[in-house]
């Protein structure tokens, strides 16, 4: 195994409780995507972002451009780039904060919106 980029000296093991070895498991997965990558859109117009690596490959394995093999680095890749990203994910309602006139709204009385009237 070559020797990690990142932390060297570090627990760099990828598991499920080792957040610093899946971070370097996920560049190492990056790395061998890129010159695929490059292949697949230097002849693009424009040059894609470096996102859905997973339908990338669907399409260029469909149309031949890429063998299985190929393909599923470029879908491992997508996958350990998402897993990196989106460390934390939660309801949108969770995280919302409730705004201090909808808080009197919802508290006040049938009374109280008579008199305001």
């Amino acid at each position: 195994m070559r020797q990690p980029r990142i932390g060297r000296g570090q627990y760099m093991t990828p598991s499920e409780h080792n957040p610093h070895g899946i971070i370097n498991a996920a560049l190492s997965d990056i790395i061998a995507a890129e010159p695929i990558f490059e292949r697949l859109t230097s002849q693009a117009s424009h040059k894609p972002h470096f996102t859905n690596l997973d339908k990338l490959a669907e399409q260029a394995h469909a149309d031949g451009k890429i063998s299985q093999q190929e393909a599923d680095i470029l879908c491992k890749a997508e996958a350990s780039r998402l897993r990196s990203i989106n460390v934390d994910e939660f309801e949108y309602d969770a995280l919302a904060v409730a705004s201090k006139k909808s808080d009197k709204q919802k508290n006040s009385s049938p009374l109280d919106k008579e008199q305001a009237a």
